[in-house]
Protein backbone atom coordinates (compact mmCIF):
# COMPACT_ATOMS: atom_id res chain seq x y z
CA UNK A 1 0.00 0.00 0.00
CA UNK A 2 1.18 3.22 -0.58
CA UNK A 3 -0.06 6.72 0.97
CA UNK A 4 1.24 9.85 1.53
CA UNK A 5 3.97 10.37 3.99
CA UNK A 6 3.31 12.34 7.65
CA UNK A 7 6.44 13.25 10.15
CA UNK A 8 6.12 10.15 12.31
CA UNK A 9 6.96 7.58 9.72
CA UNK A 10 10.49 9.68 9.24
CA UNK A 11 11.73 7.56 12.66
CA UNK A 12 10.97 4.27 10.48
CA UNK A 13 13.46 4.99 7.90
CA UNK A 14 16.23 6.90 9.87
CA UNK A 15 17.78 3.55 11.73
CA UNK A 16 17.82 1.64 8.01
CA UNK A 17 19.68 4.73 6.01
CA UNK A 18 22.84 3.22 4.17
CA UNK A 19 25.73 4.47 3.97
CA UNK A 20 24.76 5.87 0.39
CA UNK A 21 22.04 7.82 1.96
CA UNK A 22 23.72 8.93 4.37
CA UNK A 23 26.28 11.04 2.21
CA UNK A 24 24.31 12.15 -0.02
CA UNK A 25 22.29 14.19 2.71
CA UNK A 26 26.20 14.84 4.03
CA UNK A 27 26.68 16.37 0.35
CA UNK A 28 23.62 18.68 1.19
CA UNK A 29 24.52 19.82 4.40
CA UNK A 30 21.36 18.65 6.36
CA UNK A 31 20.72 16.00 8.98
CA UNK A 32 18.73 13.28 7.13
CA UNK A 33 15.60 14.16 9.61
CA UNK A 34 15.96 18.08 8.74
CA UNK A 35 16.25 16.58 4.48
CA UNK A 36 13.25 14.76 5.12
CA UNK A 37 11.38 16.93 6.89
CA UNK A 38 12.06 19.90 4.18
CA UNK A 39 10.71 17.54 1.33
CA UNK A 40 7.16 16.04 3.51
CA UNK A 41 4.20 17.32 1.80
CA UNK A 42 5.71 18.20 -1.40
CA UNK A 43 4.65 14.73 -3.25
CA UNK A 44 6.26 12.85 -0.29
CA UNK A 45 4.80 9.05 -0.08
CA UNK A 46 5.39 5.90 2.39
CA UNK A 47 5.32 2.43 0.68
CA UNK A 48 3.66 0.31 3.49
CA UNK A 49 4.26 -3.71 4.36
CA UNK A 50 2.21 -4.71 7.17
CA UNK A 51 1.82 -1.46 8.25
CA UNK A 52 5.34 -0.61 8.32
CA UNK A 53 6.94 2.07 6.48
CA UNK A 54 8.73 -0.40 4.31
CA UNK A 55 10.06 3.01 1.62
CA UNK A 56 9.90 6.82 2.00
CA UNK A 57 9.61 8.59 -2.09
CA UNK A 58 8.54 11.25 -3.45
CA UNK A 59 9.59 14.37 -5.97
CA UNK A 60 11.24 16.96 -4.76
CA UNK A 61 10.92 20.38 -7.04
CA UNK A 62 13.82 22.20 -5.27
CA UNK A 63 17.28 21.07 -5.91
CA UNK A 64 20.77 21.90 -7.11
CA UNK A 65 21.59 19.79 -9.55
CA UNK A 66 19.42 19.09 -12.16
CA UNK A 67 17.10 20.91 -14.53
CA UNK A 68 13.60 19.12 -13.64
CA UNK A 69 12.32 17.59 -10.51
CA UNK A 70 14.49 15.17 -9.07
CA UNK A 71 12.98 11.31 -7.66
CA UNK A 72 14.40 9.96 -4.40
CA UNK A 73 14.08 6.94 -2.65
CA UNK A 74 15.07 5.62 0.69
CA UNK A 75 14.34 2.08 1.50
CA UNK A 76 14.60 -0.44 4.97
CA UNK A 77 14.85 -4.26 5.56
CA UNK A 78 10.79 -4.44 5.49
CA UNK A 79 10.91 -3.63 1.65
CA UNK A 80 13.18 -7.38 1.19
CA UNK A 81 10.83 -10.10 0.11
CA UNK A 82 8.12 -7.43 -1.41
CA UNK A 83 10.27 -6.38 -4.68
CA UNK A 84 7.95 -7.50 -7.68
CA UNK A 85 4.99 -5.79 -5.98
CA UNK A 86 7.18 -2.69 -5.10
CA UNK A 87 8.68 -2.41 -8.22
CA UNK A 88 4.95 -2.43 -10.30
CA UNK A 89 3.94 0.34 -8.40
CA UNK A 90 7.06 2.28 -8.46
CA UNK A 91 5.76 1.75 -12.57
CA UNK A 92 2.56 3.36 -11.95
CA UNK A 93 4.00 6.45 -9.90
CA UNK A 94 6.58 7.12 -12.22
CA UNK A 95 4.00 6.99 -15.39
CA UNK A 96 1.67 9.58 -13.03
CA UNK A 97 4.98 11.48 -12.23
CA UNK A 98 5.98 11.79 -15.45
CA UNK A 99 2.22 12.87 -16.84
CA UNK A 100 1.96 15.12 -13.65
CA UNK A 101 5.56 17.40 -14.40
CA UNK A 102 7.04 16.26 -17.35
CA UNK A 103 10.92 14.54 -17.52
CA UNK A 104 12.16 13.45 -13.78
CA UNK A 105 15.83 13.30 -12.45
CA UNK A 106 17.79 11.54 -10.11
CA UNK A 107 21.31 11.68 -8.36
CA UNK A 108 22.80 8.38 -6.92
CA UNK A 109 26.20 7.64 -5.63
CA UNK A 110 27.88 5.81 -8.12
CA UNK A 111 29.06 2.87 -5.68
CA UNK A 112 25.10 2.11 -5.38
CA UNK A 113 24.70 -0.31 -7.88
CA UNK A 114 21.23 -1.27 -6.77
CA UNK A 115 19.74 2.06 -6.40
CA UNK A 116 21.21 2.25 -10.23
CA UNK A 117 19.68 -0.68 -11.65
CA UNK A 118 16.10 0.26 -10.13
CA UNK A 119 16.41 3.72 -11.36
CA UNK A 120 17.40 1.74 -15.31
CA UNK A 121 15.04 -0.49 -14.77
CA UNK A 122 12.24 2.47 -14.44
CA UNK A 123 13.70 3.79 -18.00
CA UNK A 124 16.26 6.60 -16.06
CA UNK A 125 19.43 6.98 -18.59
CA UNK A 126 22.67 8.41 -17.14
CA UNK A 127 23.40 11.33 -18.20
CA UNK A 128 26.17 13.01 -16.09
CA UNK A 129 29.60 12.05 -13.54
CA UNK A 130 29.40 13.88 -10.68
CA UNK A 131 32.31 12.52 -9.24
CA UNK A 132 31.10 9.73 -6.83
CA UNK A 133 27.35 10.47 -8.08
CA UNK A 134 25.58 9.89 -11.00
CA UNK A 135 22.87 12.47 -12.47
CA UNK A 136 20.08 10.41 -14.58
CA UNK A 137 16.77 11.36 -16.35
CA UNK A 138 14.12 10.09 -17.48
CA UNK A 139 12.01 11.50 -20.35
CA UNK A 140 8.62 10.90 -21.07
CA UNK A 141 7.29 6.71 -21.21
Amino acid sequence: MIRPAKEEDIDQVLPHLSQEELSRFHLAGLSPRDAIKRVLGQQTYCGLVQDKVACMFGIRFSENIGEFPMLWFIKTPALSGNNVQFLRENKRFIRWALYKFGPLESCVAAANSVSKRWLEWLGFQEIEDLGGFIRMRKNGN
